[in-house]
């Protein structure tokens, strides 16, 4: 494509057309092949166009949960709408890692091919659930947890250097707000609104310095002074 944009675009579109539809005709060949499957996955996904819809119709709705977070206005909601949306896709990824084996025999006679070797038995010394969880463990928990560390170690390491910086740091603006909001964040008021003080004496035309430091002011009581910034 001459456009990426649109690349990408007809990428989206040819991907989930075609993954959405699999998932279709999986679903509905087991709920006509395994009758302990019930309530709402037998409703949806029965032998009939009108259900179509409703898949169609529940695709487009989940869709626009991410898009409807840009209209509310209350950060509960829009905070448990990002944590649904977040939570889902991760689901999403975790179970494509596992459900389409393609070589097990019970995956294909739900897609309606023939053929296919029996289903991985996990045996051995640790039991299925600890031999999955030790990989998740090891390629998931131990990871996340490096980057944690690091990224709080790095947040106090530029705060433990902030007072040696040199005055060339300082008169970058993106830089020293980060920096000041970070230790305003960190409990050290004082030195924050010394330091936001000094911003704008460098940079007297900076909305955000005057802003952040009249709202540092008024939480320290020294409402007059905020007032002054605002």
């Amino acid at each position: 494509m001459a456009s990426v944009l649109v690349g990408i675009a007809l990428f989206e579109v040819f991907h989930d057309v075609q993954y959405l539809s699999l998932v279709w005709i999986y679903n509905r060949k087991r709920v006509e092949s395994d009758s302990s499957i019930g309530g709402f996955m037998r409703f949806v996904f029965r032998r009939s166009g009108a259900l179509v819809g409703v898949y169609v119709g529940l695709v487009l709705a989940y869709g626009g949960l991410s898009l409807s977070k840009s209209y509310v206005g209350i950060d509960a909601v829009k905070n448990i709408l990002t944590g649904v949306v977040t939570a889902s896709a991760l689901l999403h990824f975790y179970y494509d890692g596992f459900i389409w084996k393609m070589r097990e025999k019970s995956t294909r006679q739900s897609l309606g091919i023939a053929g296919g070797t029996a289903d991985v038995s996990l045996g051995g010394f640790l039991p299925g659930w600890a031999l999955h969880g030790a990989k998740w463990v090891a390629i998931f928990v131990i990871p996340l947890g490096i980057l944690w560390f690091a990224e709080v170690n790095s947040a106090k390491g530029k705060l433990d250097v902030w007072p040696q910086s040199p005055r060339t740091f300082r008169r970058a603006r993106g830089p020293m707000l980060t920096t000041l909001t970070e230790l305003q964040e960190a409990g050290r008021a004082d030195e924050a609104a010394k330091e936001f003080a000094e911003a704008i004496r460098l940079n007297p035309g900076s909305a955000k310095a005057h802003v952040n430091l009249g709202s540092l002011l008024t939480t320290k009581g020294e409402l007059d002074a905020g007032r002054k910034s605002f």
